[in-house]
This record gives C-alpha cells, structure tokens and sequence, in this order.
C-alpha cells in the first residue's frame, strides 16, 4: 500500500494507521500548512480539526490523485498541486508547518528534500514528519517480501542525525500499530480513550516501531510542540478486534471454504472421468470387429481403384484422339480469322460492324451502348496491364456487369494476362463510417462537401445509424420529428452540434465504426487471398470517385503511407480525394486536368450508364460479424427490383449479349484504337442526340434511388408534360443567359426539346459534335 486509496478506507486496519498519524500532526499544525505527499487529499480535513490552520496546500507526483482531492477537498484556503518533495516551488521562508508522512523512503535523495523543507520553512516553522523504522522494514520484508518503492531505510541514528544537520532542535517518536485490550472506568463521563497507563508483555515485537515520527525547527517551536503534546505516550484507539477479523480473517476463511469445495468438486469430477474411461474402454474393445469390416472395405476400394487406373490407362488413346480435333480446330479457326481478316480489309473495319449491328433487334432501346461499353472495357484491360494490376475490384452495384464483361473480354484474348477479378459490395454509405476518424477530429468532408443542406436524419442514415433515431432523440430530450426536418447548413446547426456532444452517441459512433471496419477488413482479406494488399486496383462507373475516397481514408488506417488506390472509372467529372497515392483515371471521358475527346457526347445524359449497369440485389448499407466470426453485408431494400425486372434487364440484357458478340468479332478482327474512338462516338452521338422515341419513352419510364446524403428517387420527367410558349421563350433566355445551369437535368439535351424554343435541341446538337473535335 504507497498510497492511501479509495480502496484503502474499505479496510479499517489500514484506514486507522493513517488517520493516526495525521490526528497526532493535527495537534501541532498552524498557519500556512504545506502537505507533501498529500495522496488523495483526506488528510486536509483531519489536519484543520484543531483550526489553527490558516492555508492548506496539498502536494503529490500523481495527476490522478490531485484530481480527486481537488474534486473531493479543495475548498477556500485549502487547495492541491502536483508536486514532489525534491523538487517543490514554494517561496523561502513561506512556510509554517510542512507535513511529509511515510515519503522520505520513497525519495532518490533524503538530504536534498529535508535542505529544501528547511529552505522554505519560516524561522519559526515546524517539520512534521514520519518514516518506516529500519526494523519494521526487516519485518516486513521477512513476512511480505522486498518492497521495491522504498528506496531508503532508517534508523532512529540515522535520521536524527540527517534532522540535525538542518534544524536547531528535533524529536522523534515511536509510531506503533499493535493490538492489544482496552480497560477503562464506564462511570466517568470522558471522551478520552487514549488516557491511562499503557503495559506492554513481555514480547520482542512490542519493542519493534512501526514508524518512526518525528518533528523539527527551532527550539522555541519544538517546545511549543512538546508541550501541546502533553506526556508523549498517547494511545489512538482503533477498531474492535472482532471488525478485524471480519475484515482480514473472514475472507481467508471463507477462501479456504471455497477452495475446499473446488477439491470436493473436483475428486467428484475424477471419478466420473474415472468411470467414463471405464466405459469408454469397453467400447474400444467392442469396436475390433468394426475395424475388422472396414479393413475388408478398404481391401475392396483397393480393388476398385486399380481398375479404374486400368480405365484411366485405356483413356490416353482417345485422349491423344481428341488433341488432333483440337489441333484440326485451332488450324481452323486461324483460318477462319485470316478470311475475316480478308473481307474486313477489303469492306472495311466500320462497314463489317454496321453488318454485325444489322443483325441485331433494331427495337431495342440504346443498343448501341455496347459499343461504348467495349471502348471502356479494352481500355481497362490496356491499364490493368500496364499498372500490372494482377487483381481488380469492381465495386457494386455497377461493377456487377462490369466485372462480367470484363471476364467475358479476356476469355476472347488467345493470351489474355493474368488479372484475377473481384465483385466488391461497398457504397457510399456502408464505406463512409469506416473511413472515419474518432468523433472528436471528424468533420464529415466527403458527406458535408456535396449535402449541406439536409435533416439531422439523413446524416444518421449516411453513417448507417438511422435505427438509433428515438433513443437519440430521448437522450437529447427533442420530438423525433426534428430529426426529420431539413436544415440549410446542418453541420453549423445547434441540433448537430448537440448530438456530436452526447455521450451516448460517441460510444454509439466508435463502437460501430471499430467493429465494422473489423467486419469489412475481414471481407476484403477473404477476396484478396488472406492479406489486405497496400495498393488496391478498383473498378467503377464514376462520377466522382467518393467511394474510392473512403477506402483510401480506411486504408490508410490500416496501411498508413504505404496505402495506395489506382481507380479506373468509365467516366470522372469531379476530382474529390484525388491525390498521387489516390489515383483516378477516367477511360471513356474525364474532364480533370483536360478534356479527353469526346468527352461532350460520353457525358451527356451520363446516368444512362448507372441505370443499365444494374446489379440483382440492394445497395450495400453496413458490415457485420455473425456469432460465428463470418461477414455479413447488411444490404438495404431492393426498392427498384420490380423496375430493374420489368423495365432495365430487358433492355441491358440484349446490350450485353451484343457486347459479347463485338468482343468476339473485334478479338478476331482488331480495329485501330482511333477508329474504335470514332465509331463509337458516332453511335454514342446518335443515342443522347438523336434518340428514338422508343428510347426517350423508356428514359422517362424508369429512375434512380439515391442512397447518401439524400434518399429518395431521381426521375427524368414526364414525357406527356406540356410546355406553353412563354415557359419556352423565358428557359430560352436564361439558358443563353447561361443561367441556372442545374436546371438543365442529366440529360440536357432532351431537357432542351422539352422546355426551350423549338430547334434549339439540334443547335445543341450541333455544339456539342463541334466540341467534339
């Protein structure tokens, strides 16, 4: 025990050895009271019981300490620093009583703390004071051991004469903790229980002080002490013998109990091991025939398996057989290749795929997004090999159909790399918590850069926590209704402010963020092979790359500087987290850092490519570990199933069975990467600019659920709305105002043939192909 705990006043024992001391310190403390090694700051109120103490500053190395007593203790006058008795601040000669219990022994140097307790002592001050005799020290550690906080141990001779060097005049008194029985009158009407002659047995261990306590100063002072003191035999009484045993013989009793009853349960449990083995013996004896059956069996297998080998021996003839048809096969479709080499070379590369177009149903809406979508596949498979990514991740829910055209691309190639690819489900919203900080250095950039304006529940959703909406609202002590209500700059907003200080909501947010970032690492290593690598290759449709910027923050977690992302996007138009160790590339258009060509016709009506790159199941929400330690991919509500079923498959799936046949056809016949270019743009140009009704009709019957930020559907319109002639004329104007340019949708050019002058859709058009070049 080297500090008077909270513990410590659970035992009676302990808590009265320290009293004692400082009850005797309290007859003779005045004035201004130094107290080093104060511990938790109770000796402040024992040593004011006389009130002849004027102020009171307690001192102790430990922070912890000093914060209770401060918490507990301090008052007017009486108040705590930290500090230690070698080195301490106060002022020479400010001091008129310096109390430092039991502390000597722990210093590295006793001679400088009494010089500096008698450099800050007044003329007149007093130190009071006390230390472990040298022979209780020797008792103690014969009964408990060493004890490696005391530095120093000290003799009645050694301290006086330390005392001397420094004070005029010191005393020394023997400190002695000691049961022993308590006679005294019950007809005299007296409090003081330590009056009366003190006899001592016959007993070596009565003679052994416990502490050694003692004071010094000037004589004047010391006189004065000694007198306050009276006959210097005193007696404090502690607790009852029968509280003693209740505190320190009882539970070594009850432990023994205890033990007993482990030894009882345990002799019970040998003998049922006992007779189990018994059991268990018999049945081994009984199983001889059993082994006897299955060496028979195994005998017969034996059997089995050399015929079969004598089959498989027969089989290498019409193995042999088989490689020729292959070989003849092979010869074949080379020479199927150079004949398509021929008629391509002599119509044409373009003309030979306007022949394979031909074929196709010509009622199928956008199917000429197949080629758009060859375009970016063969650019990807060229950057995969030259970044020689060996693994790519396409994240959901595009990267579903993407990654398929991506296996279906490499399948053609007569030598493809080794690239293994990998379906990802993340999103904005279930990588977004994970990519997180601790509540108290997170400002939610990626959220807040684009969705200010929003309600106290769509940041809840953001972070996958919208199911703790009421008990949040109760601890805040607001309808839940607020939660709901829109604010123009929720971040600076008082509500939010207020949640980000609940306690309960920063347990909440680190407790879901730690054991979800577990859950996804856990993920991400079963598809990576084990490890979660420190450069990540991804695949997406685009437009920012928000996804990619929350895993880098988590990878950098994990990886710190070492953490890189190359991203691969159909299309970028905004740069977010880009950085040297974030890379992002657009590959069908981009417009970071320059304009890539085409990138006027590729961007316009953009969210065709979300809509027809749809996956079979909901946006990934959050991750999850299962009482057995597998992952779970909590996935929201597949609100768009039914639209997905009836309206999108039908018209992607005959993309991508023409996707399929362009990768077949160009594996065999290879187009110059500039014509490629051209030609798609002209198919491309034709869709956005100059779609078939068909196609506009199927635009306006279909939508989007955003899914971060804001929840809720995105539609292109209504394709039976009528615009009057001056609604037309005033969008006109500020169009060529070039204002309010977000009204203008993600496809502006039907935006512009719905609600601007007649004409003006193939006036932009036309800009829009000249921009091309």
């Amino acid at each position: 025990m080297e500090r008077a705990t909270i513990d410590l006043f659970e035992r009676s024992s302990l808590r009265d050895e320290h009293f004692h001391r400082y009850t005797l310190a309290s007859m003779l403390a005045e004035g201004r009271v130094v107290d080093c090694a104060c511990g938790i700051g109770y000796g402040s109120t024992l040593l004011d019981q006389e009130k002849a103490v004027t102020s009171y500053l307690g001192m102790d190395p430990s922070e912890e300490a000093i914060r209770y007593a401060t918490e507990n203790y301090a008052r007017p006058g009486f108040t705590f620093t930290v500090g230690t008795l070698e080195d301490n601040s106060c002022e020479a000669a400010s001091v008129d009583t310096f109390v430092t219990l039991e502390t000597l022994e722990h210093t590295h140097d006793p001679e400088r703390c009494i010089r500096n307790v008698s450099h800050i002592l007044k003329a007149d001050g007093l130190l009071i004071g006390s230390v472990p005799s040298a022979d209780y020290e020797e008792l103690c550690e014969r009964v408990y051991g060493p004890n490696p906080f005391h530095l120093h141990r000290f003799t009645h001779k050694d301290l006086e004469d330390l005392l001397g060097r420094y004070f005029n005049s010191a005393r020394m008194f023997s400190a002695e903790f000691s049961m022993g029985t308590l006679f005294r009158p019950l007809d005299q009407k007296t409090s003081d229980s330590s009056a009366g002659q003190i006899i001592l047995r016959d007993n070596h261990l009565n003679k052994v002080a416990g502490s050694l306590f003692f004071i010094a100063g000037g004589k004047a002072r010391v006189g004065s002490a000694l007198n306050k003191l009276g006959l210097m035999q005193k007696f404090l009484q502690s607790v009852p013998k029968i509280v003693l045993d209740q505190e320190e013989v009882e539970p070594v009793r009850l432990s023994f109990q205890r033990a007993e009853n482990m030894i009882r349960q345990r002799d019970e449990a040998m003998a049922a091991q006992a007779k189990l083995l018994e059991e268990r013996w018999a049945v081994m004896q009984s199983m001889e025939e059993q082994i006897h059956q299955r060496d028979e069996a195994m005998a017969a297998q034996a059997q089995m398996l050399e015929a079969r080998w004598a089959v498989m021996q027969s089989m290498e003839e019409q193995i042999r057989q088989r490689d020729e048809t292959v070989a003849l096969q092979i010869r074949g479709i080379r020479g199927l290749k150079s004949v398509l080499n021929a008629v391509s070379e002599k119509i044409g590369s373009e003309v030979f795929l306007k022949m394979l177009q031909n074929k196709q149903h010509p009622s199928t809406p956008f199917l000429d997004m197949a080629f758009s979508l060859y375009l970016f596949i063969a650019r990807l498979y060229q950057a995969a090999l030259k970044a020689g990514a060996q693994d790519l991740f396409f994240f959901s829910r595009e990267g579903q159909p993407l990654k398929e055209m991506f296996d279906l691309y490499l399948s053609y190639k007569d030598s493809p790399a080794t690239i293994r690819t990998h379906y990802l489900q993340v999103s904005r919203r279930s990588t977004f918590l994970i990519s997180l900080g601790p509540l108290s250095q997170e400002r939610f950039h990626v959220l807040f850069r684009q969705y200010r304006r929003i309600a106290l529940i769509d940041f809840l959703k953001s972070v996958a926590l919208e199911g703790h909406t009421l008990s949040l609202a109760q601890a805040l002590g607001v309808d839940v209704r607020a939660f709901e209500t829109v604010k123009e700059d929720l971040p600076n907003d008082p509500l939010f402010q207020n949640l980000l200080k609940l306690k309960v909501f920063q347990q909440l947010y680190e407790e879901e963020r730690v054991s979800r970032s577990t859950a996804f690492e856990r993920y991400l290593a079963g598809l990576a092979g084990g490890s979660i690598p420190e450069l990540l290759h991804v695949v997406d449709v685009g437009w920012k790359g928000s996804i990619q910027d929350n895993l880098f923050n988590w990878l950098s977690h994990l990886h710190g500087e070492k953490a890189r992302i190359e991203g691969y996007y159909l299309g970028l138009v905004a740069s977010g987290g880009l950085t040297v160790r974030n890379a992002k590339t657009g590959l069908l258009f981009s417009n970071i850092n320059q304009l890539t060509p085409g990138f006027a016709i590729f961007n316009e009506n953009r969210s065709l490519f979300e809509i027809i790159l749809h996956a079979d199941h909901g946006s990934a929400q959050r991750y999850g570990l299962d009482a057995n330690g597998n992952v779970q991919i909590v996935q929201d509500e597949f609100k768009e199933k039914k639209m997905i079923e009836e309206k999108v498959w039908p018209v992607s799936q005959p993309i991508f069975d023409y996707f399929g046949q362009l990768a077949a056809a160009l594996a065999n016949i290879p187009l110059a990467a500039n014509d490629l270019l051209k030609f798609t743009l002209k198919r491309h140009a034709r869709m956005v600019f100059h779609p078939s009704q068909e196609e506009i009709d199927w635009t306006f019957s279909v939508y989007h659920v955003e899914n971060f930020g804001v929840f809720e559907e995105s539609r292109f319109g209504n394709a039976n709305s009528r615009v009057s002639r001056l609604s037309q004329m005033m969008f006109t104007w500020h169009l060529l105002r070039r204002r309010r340019p977000s009204e203008l949708g993600s496809w502006p050019w039907l935006t512009i043939k719905i609600r601007a002058l007649p004409g003006l859709d193939r006036l932009y058009s036309w800009f829009r192909r000249w921009q091309r070049r």
